[in-house]
Protein backbone atom coordinates (compact mmCIF):
# COMPACT_ATOMS: atom_id res chain seq x y z
CA UNK A 1 0.00 0.00 0.00
CA UNK A 2 1.42 3.36 -0.92
CA UNK A 3 1.08 6.66 0.91
CA UNK A 4 -1.70 7.97 -1.37
CA UNK A 5 -3.91 4.99 -0.52
CA UNK A 6 -3.24 5.54 3.18
CA UNK A 7 -4.25 9.20 2.88
CA UNK A 8 -7.45 8.15 1.08
CA UNK A 9 -8.33 5.67 3.83
CA UNK A 10 -7.60 8.29 6.49
CA UNK A 11 -9.90 10.76 4.70
CA UNK A 12 -12.66 8.11 4.49
CA UNK A 13 -12.25 7.37 8.21
CA UNK A 14 -12.58 11.07 9.08
CA UNK A 15 -15.70 11.45 6.94
CA UNK A 16 -17.28 8.36 8.50
CA UNK A 17 -16.50 9.57 12.00
CA UNK A 18 -17.77 13.11 11.42
CA UNK A 19 -20.93 11.81 9.78
CA UNK A 20 -21.79 9.85 12.91
CA UNK A 21 -23.96 7.48 10.89
CA UNK A 22 -21.29 4.94 9.96
CA UNK A 23 -19.64 2.49 12.34
CA UNK A 24 -17.73 0.66 9.61
CA UNK A 25 -15.72 1.88 6.64
CA UNK A 26 -16.42 0.58 3.14
CA UNK A 27 -13.37 1.09 0.96
CA UNK A 28 -13.19 1.08 -2.82
CA UNK A 29 -9.41 0.69 -2.93
CA UNK A 30 -7.95 -2.60 -4.19
CA UNK A 31 -5.21 -4.48 -2.30
CA UNK A 32 -5.78 -2.66 0.99
CA UNK A 33 -4.00 -4.43 3.83
CA UNK A 34 -6.65 -5.42 6.42
CA UNK A 35 -4.30 -4.72 9.33
CA UNK A 36 -3.97 -1.06 8.29
CA UNK A 37 -7.74 -0.76 7.95
CA UNK A 38 -8.19 -2.26 11.43
CA UNK A 39 -5.60 0.14 12.88
CA UNK A 40 -7.43 3.08 11.33
CA UNK A 41 -10.67 1.88 12.89
CA UNK A 42 -8.88 1.75 16.26
CA UNK A 43 -7.20 5.15 15.82
CA UNK A 44 -10.37 6.96 14.76
CA UNK A 45 -12.61 5.69 17.53
CA UNK A 46 -14.30 2.76 15.86
CA UNK A 47 -15.28 -0.25 17.94
CA UNK A 48 -12.57 -2.88 18.43
CA UNK A 49 -13.60 -6.51 18.72
CA UNK A 50 -11.79 -8.45 21.44
CA UNK A 51 -11.49 -12.23 21.72
CA UNK A 52 -10.58 -13.74 25.08
CA UNK A 53 -9.51 -17.35 25.47
CA UNK A 54 -7.55 -19.67 27.75
CA UNK A 55 -4.26 -21.15 26.52
CA UNK A 56 -4.32 -24.84 27.47
CA UNK A 57 -0.69 -25.33 26.40
CA UNK A 58 0.47 -22.86 29.04
CA UNK A 59 -1.74 -24.49 31.70
CA UNK A 60 -0.09 -27.84 30.96
CA UNK A 61 3.40 -26.31 30.94
CA UNK A 62 2.74 -24.50 34.24
CA UNK A 63 1.56 -27.76 35.83
CA UNK A 64 4.63 -29.65 34.58
CA UNK A 65 7.26 -27.02 35.48
CA UNK A 66 5.65 -25.30 38.47
CA UNK A 67 5.75 -21.92 36.72
CA UNK A 68 2.88 -19.42 36.92
CA UNK A 69 2.83 -17.86 33.45
CA UNK A 70 -0.40 -16.07 32.44
CA UNK A 71 -2.88 -18.36 30.64
CA UNK A 72 -5.54 -15.83 29.59
CA UNK A 73 -5.15 -14.13 26.21
CA UNK A 74 -7.09 -11.08 25.00
CA UNK A 75 -6.69 -10.66 21.23
CA UNK A 76 -7.47 -7.54 19.20
CA UNK A 77 -6.74 -6.79 15.56
CA UNK A 78 -3.35 -5.38 16.51
CA UNK A 79 -2.16 -7.05 19.73
CA UNK A 80 -2.33 -9.91 22.19
CA UNK A 81 -2.43 -9.16 25.91
CA UNK A 82 -1.71 -11.92 28.42
CA UNK A 83 -2.87 -12.00 32.01
CA UNK A 84 -4.03 -13.88 35.09
CA UNK A 85 -7.42 -12.13 35.36
CA UNK A 86 -9.88 -10.47 32.98
CA UNK A 87 -12.87 -8.23 33.58
CA UNK A 88 -15.31 -7.45 30.74
CA UNK A 89 -17.00 -4.07 31.20
CA UNK A 90 -20.12 -4.77 29.11
CA UNK A 91 -21.98 -7.37 27.06
CA UNK A 92 -20.11 -10.36 25.70
CA UNK A 93 -20.76 -13.66 23.93
CA UNK A 94 -19.24 -17.08 24.56
CA UNK A 95 -18.55 -18.90 21.28
CA UNK A 96 -17.86 -22.62 20.76
CA UNK A 97 -16.66 -23.35 17.24
CA UNK A 98 -15.11 -26.83 16.98
CA UNK A 99 -15.18 -26.84 13.17
CA UNK A 100 -13.68 -23.37 12.70
CA UNK A 101 -11.24 -22.56 15.54
CA UNK A 102 -9.29 -19.33 15.84
CA UNK A 103 -5.89 -19.21 14.13
CA UNK A 104 -4.26 -19.96 17.51
CA UNK A 105 -6.31 -23.17 17.79
CA UNK A 106 -8.87 -21.99 20.38
CA UNK A 107 -12.27 -23.61 19.93
CA UNK A 108 -14.01 -21.72 22.76
CA UNK A 109 -13.62 -18.00 23.35
CA UNK A 110 -15.42 -14.90 24.56
CA UNK A 111 -16.11 -12.08 22.09
CA UNK A 112 -16.89 -8.52 23.09
CA UNK A 113 -16.74 -4.96 21.83
CA UNK A 114 -16.85 -3.61 25.40
CA UNK A 115 -13.74 -2.41 27.22
CA UNK A 116 -11.73 -5.23 28.82
CA UNK A 117 -9.39 -5.03 31.83
CA UNK A 118 -6.52 -7.55 31.81
CA UNK A 119 -4.49 -7.50 35.04
CA UNK A 120 -5.40 -3.82 35.63
CA UNK A 121 -4.58 -2.81 32.01
CA UNK A 122 -7.55 -1.37 30.10
CA UNK A 123 -8.08 -2.54 26.51
CA UNK A 124 -10.81 -0.40 24.96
Amino acid sequence: MDWMDFKFIKRMANIARQDGKMKTITLQVEDVDQVIVDELKDAYGFVVKKRIHINMHIIRKNKKTGERNPVITCKTSKSNTYGHSVSIEGPSTVIYSPDKPLSCGARVWIETEAPVVVDDKIIS
